[in-house]
């Protein structure tokens, strides 16, 4: 099977193109974009600049020739140590070893079949995103740290020893007082971190889905609907200039199809939408270009 695969052209063509690596603008691109996540992260190395910050501190660090929007470091590690400096990187180094210790353990003294394929399973899969992890941005997108997460809860709420029955593993038996009274000491704790998340992840997931129903109907040619749906966007995520540069588009669309003063009105709201994208990212020359 792995002797078919390679042999296919496309297979071929994709693995020769790693010949060409240093010269692809992409590589390029992101050669540039780790020397400037560097730099900012040599400037608080130790606690870093705050989570989620990158987007806004990059820009006083962008390396020259380099004027795109950019939002992630295209290298998990570099960008985590920007954020959250080392203490942020010891931390997640240290789940990452409490995690793989206990796929080891499955691996190696797990009884059952299952156990040990969940074991390896999860050894491959984690393993492949930490390598990934230093070319990309995998952690920042929902989906793919919804299932890691998960692969990684699953692996150490299992235990490797005894008892083969699935559903009888994961319940948890014979706490001790200092457990018990850690347990609901952390609890509120937990709770708290929880609804802070979600009081600061819900407002960006409406914002990204009114964004995308408003690209709909901007497709479609409804642009008034489409304003609308953008506004909320703008409304719901005011610190995210990609919300912007649609919403001034969309109004730069419709300005054209209107005259007389409608069409003075609309082209100053969308040189408002695009010079407050300009405020947010400086350096965007998509929103630059579209303002001029």
């Amino acid at each position: 099977a792995v002797a078919f695969l390679v042999a296919q052209p496309s297979v071929m063509l994709r693995g020769m193109s790693l010949v060409d690596v240093p010269s692809d603008p992409s590589f390029q691109a992101r050669q540039a974009i780790w020397q400037g996540s560097w730099e900012l992260a040599k400037a608080r190395p130790l606690l870093g600049h705050g989570l989620a910050s990158f987007v806004f501190e990059f820009t006083r660090f962008r390396p020259v020739g380099l004027y795109r929007f950019i939002n992630a470091a295209h290298n998990e590690y570099l960008q985590l140590v920007a954020e959250l400096g080392l203490v942020g990187l010891i931390l997640v180094a240290w789940i990452a070893l409490v995690v793989l210790v206990r796929m080891t353990r499955l691996i190696r003294g797990s009884y059952t079949s299952w156990k040990w394929a969940l074991g390896g399973g999860g050894l491959i899969g984690l393993s492949s995103l930490a390598v990934h992890s230093l070319v990309d941005f995998p952690w920042h997108l929902p989906a793919v740290a919804f299932t890691a997460s998960t692969v990684a809860g699953l692996v150490v709420g299992i235990r490797y020893h005894a008892d083969p029955s699935p559903l009888r593993t994961l319940s948890v038996t014979g706490l001790t007082a200092g457990a018990r009274l850690l347990r609901w000491g952390l609890t509120p704790i937990v709770l708290a971190g929880l609804a802070a998340v979600w009081t600061t992840l819900t407002p960006l997931i409406v914002a990204d889905v009114s964004a995308s129903r408003g690209l709909t109907h901007q497709e479609a040619g409804r642009l008034e609907q489409a304003l609308a749906w953008y506004r909320r966007a703008t409304r719901f995520a005011p610190s995210r200039a990609a919300h912007y540069r649609p919403l001034g588009e969309s109004l730069t669309q419709l300005a054209w199809q209107r005259s007389g003063y409608e069409r003075r009105s609309l082209f100053k709201q969308a040189t408002a939408a695009y010079q407050q994208a300009l405020t947010l990212v400086p350096h965007d020359a998509w929103s630059a270009y579209a303002l001029g």
